[in-house]
């Protein structure tokens, strides 16, 4: 979204570090992906879809739809290494919301993972 928008909240994150640039980090070619689709375009999809599959557990309470949500999450977790090494190594900058991006997702499938494995669904 901040991609689209070209919005600025990324340049307040600069003020604390200069490692943060998202500018950078979205202007890598590597951002791109299947026909030049933006990484950041992605990103929205996939959440909406992980948002929807949850929806769909809490209405229909089925296990085996919680156990997609942590299968998608889980496709999710193990693109984020391959995001990190863009950012790191391709960009040599960090992007406040790919950070928190990779947070949210990994965080989620600690989650659901945990609530699956520990018999909580």
């Amino acid at each position: 979204m901040d991609y689209l928008s070209q919005s600025s909240f990324c340049e307040y994150a600069t003020r604390f570090s200069d490692s943060f640039s998202c500018e950078t980090v979205y202007s890598i070619d590597e951002a791109f992906i299947a026909g030049g689709i933006h990484l950041s375009e992605a990103a929205p999809i996939f959440f909406s879809l992980a948002v929807a599959v949850y929806g769909s557990y809490l209405v229909f309470e089925r296990r085996t739809i919680f156990i997609a949500l942590t299968s998608l999450l889980a496709v999710g977790l193990a693109v984020v290494p391959y995001l990190v090494y863009l950012e790191v190594f391709v960009a040599q900058a960090l992007c406040f919301f790919c950070t928190l991006m990779h947070v949210s997702i990994a965080g989620s499938f600690t989650l659901s993972a945990y609530a699956l494995t520990r018999g909580v669904l």
